[in-house]
C-alpha cells in the first residue's frame, strides 16, 4: 500500500476485528502507534477495544485506556466510552465499567440507548437491583422505544431473578419479535 494514513490503518484493523482476527487487529494497532507513530482516533479505538475484550487482554486494554485518557477528544467520545465499558464488563471488572459510566455522565455525557444497553450486563454481573431499576427508569424517561433495548432489559431482569418485571416488559411490548420471544 502506497499511502499509509490513519484511514487505511483503521480499515485494516476494523476488518480484522470484525472478522474475529482479534490478535492480528491488536498487533496491527501496535504497529500503528509504535512504528507509524500515528495518533489513533475514535474509529481506531472502537475497533481495537473489542479485540482486547475478546482476547481477555486487560493489560493491553489498560494501556489503550491510558492513551484515551491522555487525549480528551477520545475520552469524550460516546462510542469509545461504550467500548471501554464493554472491555471492563467482559473482563470481570464491572466496578471499573460502572465508574467510567459515572465519570462520563459527570462530564455531561447523555447516555443513549447503546450506552444503556452496554450497562445492563454490568447490572447482571454486580446484581445491584437498584442500578437495574435506575436504568429502567432512565429508559422510560428518555422515551427509548428500541426493541433490542427492551429485550436486553427483559434479559437483565430475568438474570437478576426479577421475573415479574421481565414479564411486564414482555407483556407491554407491542412488537414481540423472535428475539423478544427467545428472551422471555
Amino acid at each position: 500500500m502506497d499511502a499509509r494514513d490513519l484511514i487505511s490503518w483503521n480499515a485494516i484493523i476494523a476488518g480484522y476485528a470484525s472478522n474475529g482476527e482479534w490478535l492480528k487487529a491488536l498487533l496491527l494497532f501496535g504497529n500503528l502507534v509504535s512504528v507509524e507513530k500515528l495518533l489513533p482516533d475514535s474509529v481506531t479505538m472502537v475497533s481495537i477495544l473489542p479485540a482486547c475484550a475478546e482476547l481477555k487482554n486487560l493489560e493491553a486494554g489498560k494501556q489503550i485506556h491510558a492513551c484515551i485518557c491522555r487525549h480528551p477528544f477520545l475520552f469524550e467520545d460516546v462510542a469509545v466510552g461504550n467500548a471501554l465499558k464493554r472491555l471492563n464488563a467482559e473482563n470481570d471488572c464491572p466496578e471499573q465499567a460502572l465508574g467510567l459510566f459515572y465519570k462520563l455522565q459527570a462530564q455531561g455525557m447523555k447516555p443513549g440507548a447503546v450506552t444503556i444497553m452496554s450497562l445492563l450486563p454490568i447490572c447482571t454481573q454486580m446484581a445491584p437491583v437498584h442500578l437495574l431499576r435506575q436504568c429502567h427508569g432512565y429508559i422510560i424517561r428518555s422515551c427509548f422505544e428500541d426493541l433490542h433495548l427492551k429485550g436486553a432489559l427483559l434479559d437483565a431482569y430475568a438474570k437478576c431473578g426479577i421475573i415479574g418485571s421481565a414479564h411486564k416488559i414482555f407483556q407491554s411490548s407491542a412488537d414481540k419479535d423472535l428475539v423478544m420471544l427467545c428472551m422471555a
